[in-house]
């Protein structure tokens, strides 16, 4: 159940992410903070230094004393593995929870 609430989560805030990592490559291409190599959108990913994604949503769980059930998810219709959260005055309280913690950097993607 803990990880359908961290997916949930992490789907409330990446349009959002998206939308910021593509204004810091308005104008141009950027540097890996771990490196400092130029790299550009398509090689690059937007990711949380500190605190991590899953504690900031460990934080936001403690903070609000929520009890993780399912009832607090939505999954999704396209058989995809994603799940979004049901309430969307939670949804909306975590996303300025993450904009008040959350730091994030460029990094260049590493193939695997």
């Amino acid at each position: 159940m803990e990880q359908g609430f961290y997916s949930a989560c992490r789907e409330a805030v990446s349009e959002a992410l998206i939308s910021k990592k593509e204004e810091i490559f308005r104008s141009g291409n950027v540097r890996c903070f771990k490196t400092g190599e130029i790299v550009s959108i398509n090689e690059s990913e937007y990711r949380h230094t500190s605190p991590r994604f899953r504690d900031i949503v460990r934080d936001f769980i403690s903070e609000n004393g929520i009890k993780v059930t399912s009832s607090l998810l939505v999954e999704s219709e396209d058989m995809q593995y994603s799940s979004e959260l049901s309430d969307t005055n939670m949804k909306s309280k975590f996303k300025a929870f993450h904009i008040n913690v959350a730091n994030l950097e460029m990094f260049k993607k590493y193939e695997r």
